[in-house]
């Protein structure tokens, strides 16, 4: 038995199926580094195409454990082993497993989508239901977000963010003006807030739009931020603390919801003989 064994040994040793094996993983390491070069070369030029540095790297690693299953497969036919009984076995589990795989199937055909169609990369800001915050992870089979209002992390199966919104550059607040105030005095606060607004380090521009809408108590005023979206929420408070401070100094009031009742005169006299019944 044992010198059967060394036999075959020697066989495969003397044969050209090793040699032809170690060949073809030279080959592999060969064209795998000089295709990476050449993809990290074409990935810096093309960050100011908008594809993301996040897209291309995803995208070599799918190729790698492409061309990874095609080197094992060729391996394998060199080396006697029969492929496809392989498969034909594997082929009966896979209908079995098939059912297990098919959310993890859903997260990579997603995770693909975000990644070919840019939806969003690393460190972009976005809103998924009711957390907005920073993409500090992603993959093809889940995406992780840092909550900008309290650091936690939320971890989504790349399946489920298919109504995630990708933040842009700038955000509106609307304010309050009381109704009674002359309007050339509201004015007058509004375009010094926008001034004082312009001057933060943050603040891209900030745009006065004027009148939004007329509420019961109060008229909204409308202002527009050009900012990061990291700086949304600093860049609120700041807005509502200038408000206070210059509504302040001008002697203006915060609008608030107020309740006026009216009596009719013969109303009260009905009351006051007791006559209603």
């Amino acid at each position: 038995m044992y010198n059967k064994a060394m036999e075959l040994i020697e066989n495969y040793f003397f044969s050209y199926k090793p040699y032809l094996s170690i060949l073809l993983i030279v080959i592999s390491v060969i064209v795998w580094t000089n295709l990476k070069k050449i993809v990290i070369k074409h990935a810096k030029k093309s960050e100011k195409a908008n594809f993301s540095s996040t897209a291309w790297q995803l995208t070599f690693n799918f190729v790698k454990y492409i061309l990874g299953f095609i080197l094992i497969i060729l391996i394998m036919q060199i080396n006697g082993i029969n492929v496809s009984s392989i498969a034909a076995g594997v082929g009966i589990v896979s209908v079995v497993v098939g059912f297990a795989l098919q959310d993890f199937l859903n997260d990579w055909v997603m995770g693909l989508s975000i990644v070919w169609e840019g939806y969003f990369s690393v460190g972009d800001i976005v809103r998924y239901k009711e957390c907005v915050g920073e993409v500090i992870q992603f993959n093809f089979k889940m995406t992780k977000i840092k909550d900008m209002n309290d650091g936690s992390v939320w971890v989504i199966s790349n399946r489920y963010l298919s109504e995630i919104v990708l933040l842009g550059n700038w955000f509106d607040v609307d304010v309050p003006g009381a109704y009674e105030v002359d309007l050339s005095k509201i004015q007058r606060a509004m375009h010094e807030i926008q001034e004082k607004m312009n001057a933060l380090e943050d603040v891209k521009n900030c745009m006065y739009l004027g009148a939004q809408a007329f509420e019961s108590s109060s008229i909204s005023y409308r202002f527009r931020i050009f900012c990061s979206p990291l700086a949304r929420n600093p860049l609120r408070r700041d807005l509502f603390r200038i408000l206070q401070e210059v509504y302040e100094r001008e002697g203006l009031s915060i609008p608030y919801d107020q309740l006026d009742v009216h009596l009719i005169k013969e109303r009260e006299d009905i009351y006051e003989k007791g006559d209603l019944a």
